[in-house]
């Protein structure tokens, strides 16, 4: 038979008792402890995670670079140009009937012709042109005739450039001119009879001379516009067949001239 000692007992399963409730306490604090992450562990991974970058290069817009000026360099020793010149007035001419003596009329005057030029020099132009030129001739009364000429002339042209578009010239030429017209003739075919109106061609032919003073305009870097006061005089002759008879015929005349011109 056992004898059980009562307080042991009591001791022991004290101690039971503080024993479990020490191990739930520890449990509960560490398990918190646990949870929380390490700061030193998440410091090292966002090190590990975010990349270095590298530096952005800035770009500096670069300023536009501004639309070079055309240059204008006309007029240079050995370039060519090409062009038409016109000149029209209103002037008067004086010419010469077959019954002697002379008329003078106010008279409608154009000119047309195409030039070829050569720059011998800088800024000095020779130039051939060859045109046409029309006038209108008094032939008295209420007659009107109108005389057409081709023309030959040279000339020559010095350029004073004041900007690099924009020049002054002189122009100074002298050619022939040829053509025809005709006249109405009051003509006898025999002693006793009545004249009669016989419509005759006549040639014309004479000299011709020019003078411009006038400005020249660069519209491109090998196109220019030329235009001034023109002075002109026609000293000719019209040869009438029927009556052996040459009469003279003048025309001095200022007008406005213009033209265009290609050089290159």
């Amino acid at each position: 038979m056992h004898n059980t000692h009562p307080s042991g007992g009591v001791r022991l399963g004290s101690l039971g008792a503080a024993s479990v409730l020490m191990a739930a306490l520890l449990g509960l604090l560490a398990a918190p402890l646990s949870a929380q992450p390490n700061p030193f562990e998440a410091h090292e991974d966002s090190r590990r995670e975010v990349a270095p970058q590298e530096p952005v290069e800035v770009q500096k817009d670069e300023p536009e670079a501004k639309p070079e000026a055309p240059s204008y360099d006309l007029g240079r020793q050995g370039q060519w140009s090409l062009g038409v010149g016109t000149l029209f007035s209103y002037t008067t001419t004086t010419n010469g009937v077959p019954e002697g003596g002379q008329i003078n009329n106010e008279t409608l005057f154009f000119r047309a012709a195409p030039s070829v030029g050569y720059f011998v020099i800088d800024d000095l132009e020779v130039s051939l042109s060859v045109g046409l030129l029309s006038r209108q001739l008094d032939r008295g009364g209420n007659e009107v005739a109108v005389e057409n000429n081709a023309l030959v002339e040279v000339s020559g042209r010095y350029f004073l450039s004041l900007t690099e578009p924009f020049s002054l010239y002189l122009d100074l030429g002298v050619g022939g001119y040829f053509g025809t017209s005709d006249r109405v003739l009051e003509l006898a075919l025999a002693e006793d009879e009545d004249p009669t109106s016989i419509n005759e061609r006549t040639d014309t032919s004479g000299l011709i001379l020019s003078a411009t003073l006038g400005a020249g305009y660069a519209l491109s870097p090998s196109l220019q516009l030329r235009a001034g006061l023109g002075f002109t005089g026609l000293i000719g002759s019209e040869s009438i067949v029927s009556v052996s008879r040459d009469l003279d015929v003048k025309t001095f005349n200022t007008g406005l001239t213009m033209g265009l011109f290609y050089i290159f």
